[in-house]
């Protein structure tokens, strides 16, 4: 007797489509804006029916992969997540482990601290982070982009030290970073006078200012330990703050209204 095919599509049967595709479009046969097979020739090549190739494209979509177009010369299209996307699922990741946002700290710091090491080591080219210790000093006072600059010229560092995969981690993370500076900025601010503020920023520049001098000479010993000095500093006062806070306090306090 034959066995017809449900109408809904098996979950093992599109999500076996889509991890191909995914393998397919993360090994650059498919790229960034490449029109994908239409969904007959994808039911040929998979031997698979219209409902369970529909459901393979949309678990693509829901990850990022793939854009659908309707309509006339429409058809799904290759796209590649952008990085706040990837941040939403190491978010979600770190939320479902109950980790701490002192952990998230460490994790960057140290990161961003070996990445300072190498710089000094190689005698790399910092003109790019040059720049951005003066940004940073330039926003001393301004809270719209103290802060924010602050992730900045850690994340500039890891970039110029050159590995791509400690890359994406410090410019997937600072999409957590920054928001819960600007909450601890919110905070110091409403307990503090403007000059204590300016104060205490000024010497978070002057840091990086010292920690550029050390990378210039090659002192990667000094680099490093001027570095993790700061951060250790900002890890403190943000404990101060939020003694105990974790990723799914911050994700929450994200969605709460204002």
């Amino acid at each position: 007797m034959a066995v017809t095919e449900p109408s809904a599509p098996a979950p093992k049967a599109s999500m076996m489509v889509a991890n191909d595709l995914r393998e397919r479009i993360a090994g650059g046969e498919f790229k960034a804006g490449d029109a994908l097979p239409v969904e007959k020739d994808l039911e040929a090549e998979y031997g698979m029916s219209t409902p369970v190739v529909r459901a393979a494209l949309r678990i693509l979509e829901s990850h990022g992969l793939v854009e659908i177009k309707r309509g006339l010369g429409g058809g799904p299209r290759v796209r590649h997540p952008t990085l706040a996307e990837a941040a939403q699922g190491i978010t979600l990741a770190l939320q479902l482990a109950d980790s701490r946002m002192s952990e998230v700290y460490l994790a960057r710091d140290r990161i961003v601290a070996a990445a300072i090491e190498r710089l000094a080591q190689r005698g790399t080219p910092i003109g790019e982070l040059e720049a951005a210790v003066a940004d940073l000093d330039a926003g001393i006072g301004d809270v719209s982009v103290y802060f924010r600059q602050l992730v900045e010229v850690g994340d500039v560092a890891v970039r110029l030290a050159g590995n791509s995969v400690e890359t994406l981690l410090v410019e997937t993370l600072r999409h957590i970073v920054t928001h819960d500076l600007a909450m601890a900025a919110d905070e110091f601010y409403a307990r503090t006078t403007r000059d204590e503020v300016v104060h205490t920023e000024a010497a978070t520049a002057t840091a990086w200012r010292l920690i550029v001098e050390h990378v210039s000479a090659g002192r990667a010993t000094e680099a490093r330990t001027a570095y993790e000095a700061q951060a250790a500093a900002i890890r403190g006062a943000l404990q101060d703050f939020y003694p105990d806070l974790r990723v799914a306090d911050l994700a929450r306090a994200r969605r709460s209204p204002t």
